[in-house]
């Protein structure tokens, strides 16, 4: 009964630290936009500090455990997660560690739930079995998740691509540059293309070559035919 209470508590500390862990870069978002609006006005401190007592506590232990995630698993790197994060659409909300950090979180709350069931079925054997099986279910969830955004996304993507193709030829044939046409595109439509076309078109404006600028986006949504419309 004990073991069972233990397990419980430590299943509920898990679902915690997940939850603070995936909301942390909205926190940071949120944070970093209203210090913006907030510059150069005097500051008063009108309460405790807990928000950044939390976050200088959860940003190391997120650092720690997403790269405890990278050492179990050698073929995770922050580029390809990035990029798998991006493609399904979720790059602006999920930074790559904070991802790594959740499939850490997701196995040790898998864990201590194996442990928990295995407790009230009479431990032994058997809670050595939950514990894995739901430690790899929590570990390899996420990817899971994450692969099947990135196909649903890719597949409205692709649906959406003929119309905004034409709208950018019949926008480039009317005498409008690259430029200009992908920005009426991003007027007149909206979806997860039009996300895309978004993000390339600011990474053209800061310096990014148009080429290169497709290129990286015909990697995102898994259309090699965007690369070529230059």
């Amino acid at each position: 009964m004990l073991l069972l209470i233990i397990a419980l508590g430590s299943l509920g500390a898990a679902v915690y630290l997940i939850s603070e862990v995936i909301t942390l870069p909205v926190r940071e978002r949120t944070g970093s936009m209203q210090r913006a609006a907030t510059y150069g006005r005097p500051q008063r401190v009108t309460g405790p500090v807990d928000e950044s007592l939390r976050t200088r506590a959860l940003l190391p232990m997120k650092e720690k455990l997403a790269r405890a995630v990278m050492r179990v698993n050698r073929k995770y790197t922050v580029d390809q997660i990035s990029l798998r994060l991006l493609s399904a659409g979720l790059g602006r909300r999920v930074s790559p560690m904070g991802f790594l950090a959740t499939k850490g979180l997701f196995g040790i709350g898998g864990i201590v739930l194996g442990v928990a069931m295995g407790a009230a079925s009479g431990g032994g054997f058997t809670g050595i079995l939950f514990a894995v099986a739901f430690a790899g279910i929590g570990f390899i969830g996420p990817d899971f998740f994450i692969s099947q955004k990135i196909r649903s996304r890719r597949e409205t993507i692709r649906s959406q691509l003929p119309d905004a193709l034409d709208l950018l030829a019949v926008s480039v044939e009317a005498g409008m540059g690259f430029d200009g046409a992908v920005a009426k595109l991003i007027e007149k439509m909206d979806g997860p293309l039009i996300e895309e076309f978004e993000l390339t078109l600011s990474e053209m404006r800061i310096g990014e070559g148009r080429p290169e600028a497709l290129r990286k986006m015909a990697d995102r949504v898994g259309t090699p035919e965007i690369s070529g419309f230059v």
